[in-house]
Protein backbone atom coordinates (compact mmCIF):
# COMPACT_ATOMS: atom_id res chain seq x y z
CA UNK A 1 0.00 0.00 0.00
CA UNK A 2 1.42 3.34 -1.10
CA UNK A 3 1.09 6.62 0.81
CA UNK A 4 2.29 9.36 -1.57
CA UNK A 5 3.06 12.29 0.74
CA UNK A 6 6.28 13.70 2.18
CA UNK A 7 7.14 16.82 4.18
CA UNK A 8 9.87 17.54 1.67
CA UNK A 9 11.02 16.19 -1.70
CA UNK A 10 14.66 15.06 -1.36
CA UNK A 11 16.97 15.86 -4.27
CA UNK A 12 17.84 12.25 -5.16
CA UNK A 13 14.44 10.55 -4.89
CA UNK A 14 12.25 9.89 -7.94
CA UNK A 15 9.43 7.95 -6.25
CA UNK A 16 5.89 9.16 -6.93
CA UNK A 17 5.20 11.58 -4.08
CA UNK A 18 4.39 15.19 -3.32
CA UNK A 19 4.06 17.64 -0.41
CA UNK A 20 0.46 18.03 0.80
CA UNK A 21 -0.87 21.59 1.00
CA UNK A 22 -3.04 20.65 3.97
CA UNK A 23 -4.65 17.63 5.60
CA UNK A 24 -7.40 18.02 3.00
CA UNK A 25 -4.99 16.48 0.45
CA UNK A 26 -4.58 13.46 2.70
CA UNK A 27 -8.35 13.22 3.21
CA UNK A 28 -8.75 13.23 -0.58
CA UNK A 29 -6.22 10.37 -0.75
CA UNK A 30 -8.36 8.45 1.76
CA UNK A 31 -11.49 8.90 -0.36
CA UNK A 32 -9.63 7.93 -3.53
CA UNK A 33 -8.34 4.75 -1.90
CA UNK A 34 -11.93 3.51 -1.79
CA UNK A 35 -12.17 3.95 -5.58
CA UNK A 36 -8.79 2.28 -5.97
CA UNK A 37 -9.89 -0.64 -3.81
CA UNK A 38 -12.98 -1.17 -5.94
CA UNK A 39 -11.03 -1.17 -9.23
CA UNK A 40 -8.33 -3.49 -7.84
CA UNK A 41 -10.92 -5.86 -6.35
CA UNK A 42 -12.66 -6.12 -9.72
CA UNK A 43 -9.35 -6.92 -11.41
CA UNK A 44 -8.75 -9.63 -8.80
CA UNK A 45 -12.21 -11.17 -9.14
CA UNK A 46 -12.08 -11.07 -12.96
CA UNK A 47 -8.93 -13.20 -12.70
CA UNK A 48 -10.23 -15.62 -10.08
CA UNK A 49 -8.75 -14.01 -6.95
CA UNK A 50 -10.41 -12.94 -3.72
CA UNK A 51 -9.16 -11.01 -0.69
CA UNK A 52 -8.03 -13.26 2.13
CA UNK A 53 -6.26 -13.03 5.44
CA UNK A 54 -2.98 -11.23 4.71
CA UNK A 55 0.32 -12.92 5.52
CA UNK A 56 2.11 -9.59 5.20
CA UNK A 57 1.35 -5.92 4.67
CA UNK A 58 3.81 -3.16 3.73
CA UNK A 59 2.73 0.48 4.00
CA UNK A 60 5.36 2.50 2.16
CA UNK A 61 5.79 5.99 0.84
CA UNK A 62 6.34 8.79 0.77
CA UNK A 63 6.32 9.10 4.54
CA UNK A 64 3.43 7.10 6.06
CA UNK A 65 4.19 8.43 9.56
CA UNK A 66 2.80 11.78 8.28
CA UNK A 67 -0.60 10.05 8.17
CA UNK A 68 -0.37 9.97 11.95
CA UNK A 69 -3.01 8.76 14.37
CA UNK A 70 -5.76 9.62 11.85
CA UNK A 71 -4.17 7.36 9.26
CA UNK A 72 -3.74 4.44 11.62
CA UNK A 73 -7.40 4.65 12.65
CA UNK A 74 -8.51 5.08 9.04
CA UNK A 75 -6.67 1.92 8.00
CA UNK A 76 -8.03 -0.13 10.87
CA UNK A 77 -11.60 0.90 10.00
CA UNK A 78 -11.10 0.45 6.25
CA UNK A 79 -9.69 -3.05 6.61
CA UNK A 80 -12.84 -3.95 8.56
CA UNK A 81 -15.04 -2.37 5.86
CA UNK A 82 -13.15 -4.21 3.12
CA UNK A 83 -13.16 -7.50 5.03
CA UNK A 84 -9.35 -7.59 4.89
CA UNK A 85 -7.83 -9.15 7.99
CA UNK A 86 -4.25 -9.20 9.20
CA UNK A 87 -2.87 -12.45 10.58
CA UNK A 88 -2.00 -12.19 14.24
CA UNK A 89 1.19 -14.09 13.39
CA UNK A 90 1.77 -12.06 10.19
CA UNK A 91 4.26 -9.29 9.43
CA UNK A 92 2.77 -5.81 9.00
CA UNK A 93 5.34 -3.11 8.24
CA UNK A 94 5.07 0.68 8.04
CA UNK A 95 7.78 3.12 6.98
CA UNK A 96 8.68 5.94 9.36
CA UNK A 97 11.12 8.83 8.95
CA UNK A 98 13.08 10.48 11.76
CA UNK A 99 11.44 13.71 12.88
CA UNK A 100 7.93 12.56 11.93
CA UNK A 101 7.02 10.20 14.76
CA UNK A 102 6.01 10.42 18.41
CA UNK A 103 4.83 7.93 21.05
CA UNK A 104 1.16 8.53 20.30
CA UNK A 105 1.53 7.90 16.56
CA UNK A 106 3.64 4.79 17.15
CA UNK A 107 1.05 3.39 19.58
CA UNK A 108 -1.78 4.07 17.13
CA UNK A 109 -0.07 2.02 14.42
CA UNK A 110 0.63 -0.77 16.93
CA UNK A 111 -3.07 -0.71 17.90
CA UNK A 112 -4.00 -0.97 14.20
CA UNK A 113 -2.05 -4.21 13.76
CA UNK A 114 1.36 -3.03 12.58
CA UNK A 115 4.22 -4.90 14.20
CA UNK A 116 7.32 -4.04 12.15
CA UNK A 117 8.80 -0.62 11.40
CA UNK A 118 11.20 0.53 8.69
CA UNK A 119 13.15 3.70 9.51
CA UNK A 120 14.32 5.82 6.56
CA UNK A 121 17.49 7.16 8.16
CA UNK A 122 19.91 7.00 5.16
CA UNK A 123 22.89 8.24 7.20
CA UNK A 124 23.96 8.94 10.77
CA UNK A 125 26.28 11.74 9.68
CA UNK A 126 24.86 15.31 9.55
CA UNK A 127 27.12 16.24 6.63
CA UNK A 128 25.66 13.55 4.42
CA UNK A 129 22.09 14.14 5.59
CA UNK A 130 22.51 17.67 4.26
CA UNK A 131 24.03 16.48 0.97
CA UNK A 132 21.09 14.10 0.50
CA UNK A 133 18.70 16.99 1.20
CA UNK A 134 17.11 15.14 4.12
CA UNK A 135 15.22 17.46 6.46
CA UNK A 136 15.70 15.41 9.61
CA UNK A 137 18.66 16.04 11.90
CA UNK A 138 21.10 13.69 13.60
CA UNK A 139 19.21 14.38 16.83
CA UNK A 140 15.99 13.25 15.13
CA UNK A 141 17.75 10.00 14.16
CA UNK A 142 18.72 9.22 17.72
CA UNK A 143 15.31 10.22 19.06
CA UNK A 144 13.55 7.68 16.83
CA UNK A 145 16.16 5.02 17.68
CA UNK A 146 15.51 5.62 21.38
CA UNK A 147 11.77 5.39 20.75
CA UNK A 148 12.11 2.08 18.89
CA UNK A 149 14.29 0.56 21.59
CA UNK A 150 12.04 1.78 24.41
CA UNK A 151 8.97 0.33 22.67
CA UNK A 152 10.85 -2.98 22.17
CA UNK A 153 9.52 -3.40 18.62
CA UNK A 154 10.83 -5.21 15.54
CA UNK A 155 12.40 -2.57 13.32
CA UNK A 156 14.74 -2.07 10.39
CA UNK A 157 17.07 0.81 9.51
CA UNK A 158 17.62 2.05 5.96
CA UNK A 159 21.07 3.39 5.14
CA UNK A 160 22.64 4.47 1.84
CA UNK A 161 26.17 4.00 0.60
CA UNK A 162 27.96 5.36 -2.46
CA UNK A 163 27.06 8.89 -1.40
CA UNK A 164 28.40 12.04 -3.08
CA UNK A 165 31.71 13.24 -1.60
CA UNK A 166 31.94 10.08 0.50
CA UNK A 167 35.64 9.73 -0.30
CA UNK A 168 36.51 13.42 -0.05
CA UNK A 169 34.67 13.92 3.24
CA UNK A 170 35.83 10.57 4.62
CA UNK A 171 32.45 9.07 5.42
CA UNK A 172 32.75 6.22 7.94
CA UNK A 173 29.66 4.08 7.37
CA UNK A 174 30.98 1.39 9.74
CA UNK A 175 30.99 3.91 12.57
CA UNK A 176 27.38 4.79 11.66
CA UNK A 177 26.42 1.12 11.82
CA UNK A 178 28.10 0.73 15.20
CA UNK A 179 26.20 3.72 16.60
CA UNK A 180 22.90 2.38 15.28
CA UNK A 181 23.48 -1.12 16.63
CA UNK A 182 23.53 0.24 20.18
CA UNK A 183 19.74 0.60 19.83
CA UNK A 184 19.19 -3.06 18.92
CA UNK A 185 17.63 -3.00 15.44
CA UNK A 186 16.75 -6.41 14.02
CA UNK A 187 17.42 -5.55 10.39
CA UNK A 188 19.42 -3.25 8.11
CA UNK A 189 18.68 -2.38 4.48
CA UNK A 190 21.81 -0.85 2.92
CA UNK A 191 21.26 0.52 -0.56
CA UNK A 192 23.73 1.86 -3.09
CA UNK A 193 22.49 5.33 -4.06
CA UNK A 194 21.06 5.46 -7.57
CA UNK A 195 20.14 8.81 -9.07
CA UNK A 196 18.54 10.22 -12.18
CA UNK A 197 20.51 11.90 -14.95
CA UNK A 198 22.03 15.34 -14.29
CA UNK A 199 22.02 14.81 -10.52
CA UNK A 200 23.49 17.91 -8.88
CA UNK A 201 26.24 16.05 -6.99
CA UNK A 202 29.03 13.80 -8.36
CA UNK A 203 28.68 10.09 -7.57
CA UNK A 204 31.80 8.19 -6.38
CA UNK A 205 33.58 5.82 -8.77
CA UNK A 206 32.76 2.11 -8.90
CA UNK A 207 35.86 1.02 -6.98
CA UNK A 208 34.98 3.25 -4.02
CA UNK A 209 31.37 2.03 -3.99
CA UNK A 210 32.44 -1.63 -4.25
CA UNK A 211 34.90 -1.23 -1.38
CA UNK A 212 32.26 0.43 0.81
CA UNK A 213 29.68 -2.26 -0.02
CA UNK A 214 32.07 -5.11 0.83
CA UNK A 215 33.09 -3.45 4.10
CA UNK A 216 29.44 -3.11 5.12
CA UNK A 217 28.72 -6.72 4.18
CA UNK A 218 31.69 -8.07 6.11
CA UNK A 219 30.97 -5.95 9.18
CA UNK A 220 27.29 -6.86 9.43
CA UNK A 221 27.87 -10.54 8.70
CA UNK A 222 30.43 -10.71 11.51
CA UNK A 223 28.09 -8.90 13.95
CA UNK A 224 25.09 -11.21 13.78
CA UNK A 225 23.34 -9.88 10.67
CA UNK A 226 22.94 -12.40 7.87
CA UNK A 227 23.07 -10.99 4.32
CA UNK A 228 20.05 -12.76 2.88
CA UNK A 229 19.64 -10.50 -0.19
CA UNK A 230 21.72 -8.00 -2.17
CA UNK A 231 20.91 -5.05 0.12
CA UNK A 232 19.34 -6.70 3.17
CA UNK A 233 20.81 -7.97 6.44
CA UNK A 234 18.91 -9.40 9.39
CA UNK A 235 19.28 -11.16 12.69
CA UNK A 236 18.18 -14.79 12.55
CA UNK A 237 14.42 -15.00 12.11
CA UNK A 238 13.96 -11.29 11.34
CA UNK A 239 14.14 -11.37 7.53
CA UNK A 240 11.52 -9.19 5.83
CA UNK A 241 8.77 -11.71 5.09
CA UNK A 242 7.04 -9.27 2.76
CA UNK A 243 10.12 -8.77 0.59
CA UNK A 244 10.79 -12.50 0.57
CA UNK A 245 7.40 -12.94 -1.09
CA UNK A 246 8.50 -10.55 -3.84
CA UNK A 247 11.78 -12.39 -4.35
CA UNK A 248 9.94 -15.72 -4.36
CA UNK A 249 7.59 -14.32 -7.06
CA UNK A 250 4.44 -14.88 -5.01
CA UNK A 251 1.12 -13.09 -5.53
CA UNK A 252 0.99 -9.59 -4.05
CA UNK A 253 -1.98 -7.19 -3.99
CA UNK A 254 -1.50 -3.45 -4.45
CA UNK A 255 -3.39 -0.34 -3.30
CA UNK A 256 -2.50 3.33 -3.63
CA UNK A 257 -0.97 5.41 -6.44
CA UNK A 258 2.17 3.81 -7.89
CA UNK A 259 1.72 0.54 -5.94
CA UNK A 260 2.48 -2.61 -7.95
CA UNK A 261 0.76 -5.99 -7.61
CA UNK A 262 1.34 -9.40 -9.16
CA UNK A 263 -1.03 -12.31 -9.82
CA UNK A 264 1.34 -15.21 -10.21
CA UNK A 265 -0.99 -17.88 -11.59
CA UNK A 266 -2.03 -15.49 -14.37
CA UNK A 267 1.50 -14.09 -14.86
CA UNK A 268 -0.12 -10.67 -14.64
CA UNK A 269 1.52 -7.59 -13.14
CA UNK A 270 -0.50 -4.45 -12.48
CA UNK A 271 0.41 -0.94 -11.39
CA UNK A 272 -2.05 1.51 -9.88
CA UNK A 273 -2.03 4.94 -11.50
CA UNK A 274 -1.93 8.41 -9.88
CA UNK A 275 -5.66 8.93 -10.49
CA UNK A 276 -6.42 5.79 -8.39
CA UNK A 277 -8.91 4.38 -10.91
CA UNK A 278 -6.56 3.54 -13.78
CA UNK A 279 -4.56 0.32 -13.62
CA UNK A 280 -1.77 -0.52 -16.06
CA UNK A 281 -1.59 -4.27 -16.73
CA UNK A 282 1.40 -6.21 -18.05
CA UNK A 283 1.00 -9.83 -19.13
CA UNK A 284 4.22 -11.83 -18.92
CA UNK A 285 4.98 -14.71 -21.24
CA UNK A 286 6.04 -17.99 -19.66
CA UNK A 287 9.65 -17.32 -20.70
CA UNK A 288 9.62 -13.77 -19.34
CA UNK A 289 8.25 -15.01 -16.02
CA UNK A 290 10.85 -17.79 -15.82
CA UNK A 291 13.70 -15.33 -16.42
CA UNK A 292 12.27 -12.92 -13.88
CA UNK A 293 11.99 -15.67 -11.24
CA UNK A 294 15.63 -16.62 -11.85
CA UNK A 295 16.76 -13.00 -11.53
CA UNK A 296 14.78 -12.44 -8.32
CA UNK A 297 15.99 -15.64 -6.65
CA UNK A 298 19.60 -14.96 -7.63
CA UNK A 299 19.33 -11.73 -5.62
CA UNK A 300 18.85 -13.84 -2.48
CA UNK A 301 21.23 -15.99 -0.48
CA UNK A 302 18.94 -18.95 -1.20
CA UNK A 303 20.00 -18.72 -4.83
CA UNK A 304 18.74 -20.96 -7.63
CA UNK A 305 18.80 -24.69 -8.15
CA UNK A 306 20.67 -26.09 -11.15
CA UNK A 307 17.56 -28.22 -11.77
CA UNK A 308 15.53 -25.10 -12.67
CA UNK A 309 17.83 -24.25 -15.59
CA UNK A 310 17.35 -25.69 -19.07
CA UNK A 311 20.91 -26.79 -19.85
CA UNK A 312 22.41 -28.59 -16.84
CA UNK A 313 25.92 -28.98 -18.31
CA UNK A 314 26.21 -25.29 -19.19
CA UNK A 315 24.81 -24.31 -15.80
CA UNK A 316 27.34 -26.52 -13.99
CA UNK A 317 30.18 -25.04 -16.07
CA UNK A 318 29.02 -21.52 -15.24
CA UNK A 319 28.76 -22.38 -11.55
CA UNK A 320 32.30 -23.75 -11.61
CA UNK A 321 33.57 -20.59 -13.29
CA UNK A 322 31.84 -18.24 -10.84
CA UNK A 323 33.04 -20.31 -7.90
CA UNK A 324 36.66 -20.10 -9.12
CA UNK A 325 36.27 -16.30 -9.26
CA UNK A 326 35.14 -16.22 -5.61
CA UNK A 327 31.58 -15.10 -6.36
CA UNK A 328 29.62 -17.92 -4.67
CA UNK A 329 28.73 -19.04 -1.15
CA UNK A 330 29.91 -22.45 -0.02
CA UNK A 331 26.76 -24.49 -0.49
CA UNK A 332 25.45 -27.54 -2.34
CA UNK A 333 27.01 -28.08 -5.80
CA UNK A 334 23.42 -28.13 -7.07
CA UNK A 335 22.83 -24.52 -5.95
CA UNK A 336 24.07 -21.21 -7.38
CA UNK A 337 24.16 -18.81 -4.42
CA UNK A 338 26.01 -15.50 -4.78
CA UNK A 339 28.10 -13.98 -2.01
CA UNK A 340 28.76 -10.24 -1.55
CA UNK A 341 31.32 -10.21 -4.36
CA UNK A 342 28.79 -11.87 -6.64
CA UNK A 343 26.01 -9.49 -5.62
CA UNK A 344 28.17 -6.58 -6.76
CA UNK A 345 28.24 -8.08 -10.27
CA UNK A 346 24.70 -9.44 -10.35
CA UNK A 347 23.55 -7.61 -13.50
CA UNK A 348 26.47 -8.84 -15.60
CA UNK A 349 26.16 -12.35 -14.12
CA UNK A 350 22.47 -12.47 -14.98
CA UNK A 351 23.30 -11.49 -18.56
CA UNK A 352 25.88 -14.27 -18.72
CA UNK A 353 23.40 -16.77 -17.30
CA UNK A 354 20.67 -15.77 -19.74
Amino acid sequence: MHFPFCKHLCNYCDFYKFVPNSFEDIEKHQKNLQLNYEVVSKLHSDNGYTWGELDTLFLGGGTPSLWGVEGARYLKNKFEDWNISLKSSGENTVEFNPGSLDDKTLQSFLDSGFNRFSIGMQSLNPTFLKILDRIHSLEDCFEILKLMKKANVNYSIDLMIGLPYGHEKKRDVIDELKRAMVYDPSHFSVYILTVKENYLHPIPDEDYIADEYLKVSEFLNTHGFNQYEVSNFSKVGFESQHNLKYWDSESVAALGPSATGFLVEKRKRYKCGPNYQHIKIENLTKKEFTLEKIYMKLRTKTGISIETLEDRSKAMALRKKWNSLGLLNETSPEIISLNANGFLLIDSLINELI
